[in-house]
């Protein structure tokens, strides 16, 4: 496989953990009023979205990707299911993307082919960080709040060091259910997920986390 091709599915890779992250902790909250909302200010907003991490161990939900880069947009749609701290399995349009943590498999049905990443967890610093310490965005990236309204809530991160992203949107209601996660790589493509049918602490045995790649399939290692 093209080096190309394969530092392409790294980034795609990337941006699914940061954004499944980002989503994975997220549940309902009551929606404050909107005078007080008003009033409330930008570490309290962030408070109260942190707190709504705590407790969330698996979620399952219907996603819909879309991916913007120099060569045009892609819309895909799947099924999601994110058991904490890191394991990941997404079905996306053809695609099958699974991880338990420290290894991930892309498997395409119409090459019959598994590329397989060998050291996702060294490699995932901005998304672990969700993964492992989603209660504490403010201790791991300069977060803002773009907008705080009955209606809901929009949230921007960035790391803050050099990273494999530059910013990433959080949209949530006003139960603080996400709907929407964008996200701007280090290399400015875009990838837009919208969340919903969202389900929290659903069972998940981990061995849906782990993959063995079908008979005849080519497998090809990578490094993202």
């Amino acid at each position: 496989m093209a080096t190309g091709t394969k530092t392409a599915w790294a980034r795609i890779a990337r941006a699914w953990l940061l954004a499944v992250a980002l989503a994975g902790g997220l549940v309902g909250a009551a929606a404050a009023p909107q005078a007080a909302l008003a009033q409330e200010s930008a570490a309290s907003v962030v408070q109260r979205v942190e707190a709504r991490y705590r407790g969330v161990t698996t979620m399952k939900a219907k996603v819909t990707q879309t991916r913007q880069d120099a060569f045009g947009s892609e819309t895909l749609s799947g099924d999601l299911l994110v058991k904490r701290p890191s394991k990941l399995r997404w079905k996306l349009g053809d695609k099958l993307f699974i991880s338990n943590g420290s290894k991930m498999w892309i498997y395409t049905p119409a090459d019959n082919q598994v590329i397989v990443y060998n050291d996702v967890a060294s490699r995932q610093a901005e998304a672990e960080s969700f993964l492992t310490s989603m209660d504490k965005l403010t201790a791991n990236f300069n977060v803002s709040v773009v907008s705080n309204t009955a209606a809901g809530v929009q949230l921007r991160l960035a790391p803050k060091t050099g990273g494999q992203f530059k910013s990433a949107d959080i949209y949530l209601n006003g139960k603080l259910d996400v709907y929407l996660v964008q996200i701007v790589d280090a290399f400015d493509n875009r990838t837009s997920m919208a969340f919903s049918g969202l389900q929290f602490n659903v069972p998940a045995d981990d061995a849906q986390f782990n993959y063995t790649p079908p008979a005849g399939a080519k497998v090809v290692s990578a490094t993202p």
